[in-house]
């Protein structure tokens, strides 16, 4: 096999690669987050997640900072073969709306923590 083809192989997700997973969703939802991106972990997958809890952990930050915070939620998207979105009690603010728009426009799969498709409200 050539290094092109066995490169390829390599970064296959569930051929060569682990998958790798988005979580996104409110940062209220700290637990959430967390207890899923250790049952993705435990699932064999790679795992990206938020980062950054500043409602639950109350650290004030600025628009410019907040701003940044989703700008660099992207980059985990384009970086993701899939999004899990945490969307507990069917909850979705306008950054998790925005972020999950984001992932359909580039086609990538959605799993939702509870409803498939919930109503959005912010």
């Amino acid at each position: 096999m050539d290094k092109t083809a066995v490169e390829q192989m390599r970064n296959t997700p569930g051929v060569g690669r682990p998958k790798i997973v988005c979580i996104i969703g409110s940062s209220k939802f700290k637990d959430h987050h967390m207890g899923a991106a250790q049952r993705e972990t435990l699932r064999g997958n790679i795992v990206l997640i938020y980062g950054f809890f500043h409602h639950v952990d109350k650290v004030p930050i600025t628009s410019a900072q907040k701003s940044r915070i989703d700008e660099l939620l992207k980059h985990k998207i384009d970086m993701s073969d899939e999004v899990l979105v945490i969307n507990l009690n069917s909850y979705l603010g306008e950054s998790t709306m925005e972020a999950v728009d984001y992932a359909k426009d580039l086609g990538k799969p959605i799993r939702w923590l509870e409803d498939p498709e919930p109503p959005r409200n912010a």
